[in-house]
Order: structure tokens, then C-alpha cells, then sequence
């Protein structure tokens, strides 16, 4: 009579899966094919080899698995393979008796009808060991389910765990190199048309994308600045070029501001309309028509928001995963890396960031190799150089808490003022280099970008524009050096601070002054 706990019987396939008294799933003659073949024609070994990564582990019952280590150890000594040698080995090693002796490696011989059958045994001996390995793999989830750990935390463990399995199962994907170079003929041919053609997502901004070519897949890029500096804006604009513009799908992780405030700054930078005048309830009948033109672009985009505060490093795993899964998320975006709350359980201990700030970084470099979509993250700059010198350029060691975003990122830019009271003191300077590098400075307020803003942007300057510097710090596979921008505080946008022809004059005229023009526009000069 069946055995079986009442209420519990389950069928699936015609199988009982509900009894627990049974062997893993295993083929004993599947294994014996795989040794037969190799025994017939060693060459195979290296087939088995690359079809089942887990060589050893793929068999399941101790004698083959001894058998096969024994093959493995011969081909890593460069020795023949045959009965003899085989049987040599394994007598050395006192394990010729425990796996049946010569007479069972006859057998295996014997077993095979024709070595050209290896494939479907590795096939099916592949497919054993991964049923083997998600049946462990559900016994430990089992068992982790009654220790205590949190619903999140068990959903990172089998995230975790389970690609843990796939990896060892099917092993690192190889492209052939030729495959590979081909790649790269044909991106060069799309490149060598005599047009400008980025190589990732465009910032919207010309001077940085001149410098970076755009985001690209499988990069980390931060983006730094002091508190109140505006790399949130900058940030959100870079997210409505790829979201809004290119309508390509955004993830944003926002763990200081909500989605409704992030929404809100996003509309008016979009629209062009004041935002203080939102606050203050000025807003005019012709901002409303803006602002609901903005809307009709901003509602239908695929960006997608996630404003959970304090999210852990668990927690992002997951979550970006599920957006890009689900979404088929382009490019993600963290505001900011400070606040993420490290790893769960770890404690951290006192008022020390650098392991939880560490720990953070390389989620996101794991994450942006899985993903193979680039990220964006925003992170706080800290007061070395207010305390030094505020007017010296931004450096990597002036990131906040921790070095490690540093030496994990391919970009690391800092958004940062210029000082133009210098600039201003000279224009009437009696020395004439002096005054001419003065007027370079200024050059961005006859640009196409300011001289297109309205008049009553125009008119205020002092209190509406904002010269700001964009400085690649690093960029593994490209220039550094200043983007020259202008910030338009009203709207809280960055639009570029000169065209070709200015950027050249300003960059000729601070060179023939003396002045240090590779410091500023050097390396960003279109």
C-alpha cells in the first residue's frame, strides 16, 4: 500500500513526489556512458570537461567519482589513457579494489555502444547534478527558513544561492576571440562615418559627452559634489535625457528625497519654470501651459522610482535585478552612496563609515557587471578641500568616508563653482594679458545656451546662472578634465557654458595670457 501523509500527496508528471525516502536523482548507466566514452577515446575528456565544469561532483555515485578523478590526475600528468594506466593509477593510490577492481573498468568499456554517444550522456548527466543541486539547495532554504533570519534577508540568501548553482553548472561563458574582434570591426565601421555617433547613452550635455562618450553598459560612474552643490539635479537631468529624450528605461534610487519631491524638481527643470515661484504661489497662467506640456512628456516615460530610505545592500541586489528583469531598466541611478545601509547583520560599528560606504561600492560593482547596464551614483564630498583650499580643484581622495568608490568607478566626476571674482577684478585691468583672460572667463554669457534663456533669466545673472565646473577626475577608458557648464538655478538645470568657436577663443586666449588652459578646458574642448 502507498505510503503517504494525508493531504500531502502530490503527483507531478504521473511521479509521487511526497515520499522523502528516496536517492537523489541519479543514472547510473548515464555514468558509466561518460567513463565508457572517455575510456574509448580520451580525446573526450576535454569535451567533458567543458560540457560539465563540476567534473567530478557531476557524478554521484563515489566509484565513478573516483574513476573520473583519476582520468583527470593522468591528462594533468600528460600520460596516456587506457585500461592499463587507469588501473595503475588507481592501484597506486590503494583505489583500484574500492571501485570493483579491472574487471569493472572493463565493464565500463563494454557498456558503450559508440563513443559518439558522449553527448547525450553529458547531457543527461548535467541535468542529474542540477536536479541534485536544487533539491540541496531547497533542504538548506528549509532549514535557513527556522533560524531566524527575516523574509529579506532569505530572499538575498536564495538570490545568492541560486546563482551560485546556475554558475557552477554551466560555467563561465567563453566567446571565441575571433567572435569578439569581429565585434569590433563592425562598432568601428558604425564609427567612422564622419558623424558624431556615441558609444552609450548621450548626457544631453556636449562638452561631457565629448568627454565621456556617453554611459555605457557595465560602467559605475560617480558623480560627487558638496551638500547643496546640485548633483541631484544634475543627476535627475541626466535621467530625463536617457528617460524622456532617448526613452530609454530608467531605474532611480532615491534614499534621501521622495518620489514626489524628485517628480516635482524633475517637472519644472523639464518645463522650465520657476520652481520658487511654485512655492511661493506665483505661477502664472503661461507656466501652468509649460508645466502641462512637461507633464504630457514626463507621464508616459518608463522611469521607474524606488524611495525607500536606508535601502541595504540585499535590498538593491534584489530590487535592481527585479527592475531589470521586469522593466528592462537601461541605466540606474542612486541618490546617494552615504546613505545606503550596508550589509544586513554586519555591524558597524561607532560613527565609522568606511566599511559600510565599501561595502556599498562593491554591491554596485557586482551589480553593474551582472546587470551590464551602467550606474550612476551619487555620493557626498567632504570638507578637505573647504578646509585647504576651496578654490582648488576637487580630488579623488575628497570623497567622503571611503576610498573604495574611488578605485572601483571607470568615472569619477565632481561638480564644483568657479570663482569668477578674480575674473571680474581684471576685466579693467591695466595689463592687457590679464584683462583678455578675464573676457575668456566670461565668454559663456554670450553663448547659444544663456542667450536662448529668457530675459528675465538673462537680466538677473547674479542671482540666476551659476558658473559651475564638471570635472571627469578619472575616466578608465578616456580624457579627465573641466565641462565647462552654467547652472540655471530657477529651473535647476546644467546647460553647456560655450559653443565651439567660444571654447576655442577661451581656451587660445588663457593659453597666450599665460594661463593654465589645459586646467580648465583642456581636456574637454569638443
Amino acid at each position: 500500500m502507498e505510503d503517504e501523509i494525508p493531504g500531502l500527496k502530490r503527483k507531478r508528471g504521473g511521479a509521487d513526489v511526497s515520499r522523502l525516502d528516496r536517492l537523489p536523482p541519479n543514472s547510473q548507466e548515464t555514468e558509466q556512458g561518460v567513463l565508457g566514452c572517455v575510456l574509448i577515446d580520451p580525446s573526450l575528456l576535454e569535451m567533458v570537461r567543458e560540457r560539465a565544469p563540476q567534473t567530478v561532483e557531476c557524478f554521484y555515485d563515489m566509484r565513478h567519482q573516483t574513476i573520473m578523478e583519476a582520468l583527470l590526475a593522468l591528462q594533468a600528468d600528460r600520460k596516456g589513457i587506457d585500461l592499463l594506466t587507469l588501473g595503475h593509477r588507481l592501484r597506486d593510490t590503494g583505489q583500484l579494489d574500492g571501485v570493483g577492481g579491472l574487471a569493472y573498468l572493463s565493464q565500463l568499456v563494454d557498456a558503450v555502444p559508440s563513443a559518439a554517444n558522449l553527448t547525450y550522456y553529458l547531457d543527461d548527466l548535467v541535468d542529474l547534478y542540477q536536479r541534485r543541486r536544487v533539491l540541496a539547495l531547497g533542504t538548506e532554504l528549509a532549514g535557513e527558513a527556522f533560524s531566524g533570519k527575516t523574509g529579506a534577508e532569505l530572499v538575498a540568501l536564495t538570490t545568492q544561492k541560486a546563482a551560485a548553482v546556475v554558475d557552477i553548472t554551466t560555467g563561465p561563458s567563453r566567446v571565441p576571440i575571433a567572435q569578439t574582434l569581429r565585434e569590433i570591426i563592425i562598432e568601428m565601421e558604425d564609427f567612422t562615418q564622419g558623424r558624431k555617433v556615441m558609444r552609450g547613452m548621450s548626457s544631453g550635455l556636449n562638452f561631457l559627452d565629448n568627454m565621456t562618450c556617453g554611459w555605457k553598459p557595465e560602467e559605475y560612474i560617480v558623480l560627487a559634489a558638496r551638500p547643496g552643490g546640485g548633483k541631484t539635479s544634475l543627476a535627475m537631468q541626466l535621467v530625463a535625457e536617457a528617460c524622456v529624450v532617448q526613452g530609454q528605461p530608467v531605474g532611480v534610487f532615491s534614499l534621501e528625497m521622495s518620489q514626489k519631491v524628485l517628480m516635482q524638481r524633475l517637472l519644472f527643470a523639464i518645463a522650465g519654470v520657476n520652481f520658487q515661484k511654485y512655492r511661493n504661489g506665483f505661477l502664472k497662467n503661461t507656466d501652468l501651459a509649460l508645466i502641462t506640456k512637461a507633464y504630457g512628456a514626463l507621464g508616459g516615460c518608463p522611469l521607474h522610482i524606488d524611495d525607500t530610505a536606508g535601502i541595504h545592500c540585499e535590498d538593491l541586489e534584489i530590487r535592481a535585478r527585479k527592475m531589470v528583469r521586469e522593466h528592462g531598466v537601461k541605466m540606474i541611478m542612486i541618490d546617494y552612496l552615504q546613505l545606503m545601509g550596508g550589509r544586513r547583520g554586519v555591524q558597524y560599528k561607532g560613527e565609522n563609515m568606511v566599511m559600510q560606504v565599501s561595502d556599498a561600492s562593491s554591491t554596485i560593482l557586482r551589480l553593474k557587471k551582472e546587470l551590464k547596464v551602467p550606474f550612476i551614483v551619487l555620493a557626498q564630498e567632504n570638507t578637505n578641500r573647504e578646509k585647504s583650499d576651496r578654490q582648488r580643484k576637487p580630488m579623488l581622495s575628497d570623497l567622503k568616508d571611503s576610498q573604495k568608490p574611488a578605485q572601483d568607478a571607470d568615472v569619477v566626476m565632481f561638480l564644483y563653482d568657479v570663482d569668477l571674482t578674480r575674473a571680474r577684478r581684471d576685466l579693467s585691468s591695466k595689463d592687457e594679458a590679464k584683462a583678455e583672460m578675464a573676457r575668456a572667463e566670461f565668454l559663456w554669457r554670450t553663448s547659444r545656451s544663456v542667450m536662448s534663456l529668457p530675459s528675465e533669466i538673462r537680466e538677473n545673472e547674479e542671482e540666476n546662472l551659476k558658473r559651475v565646473n564638471l570635472y571627469v577626475a578619472k575616466q578608465r577608458n578616456g580624457p579627465t578634465g573641466d565641462c565647462a557648464l552654467v547652472m540655471v538655478k530657477p529651473w535647476m538645470r546644467f546647460i553647456d557654458a560655450y559653443t565651439e568657436g567660444q571654447a576655442t577663443l577661451a581656451q587660445e586666449s588663457r593659453a597666450s595670457s599665460g594661463g593654465e588652459s589645459q586646467e580648465e578646458f583642456g581636456d574637454s574642448m569638443p
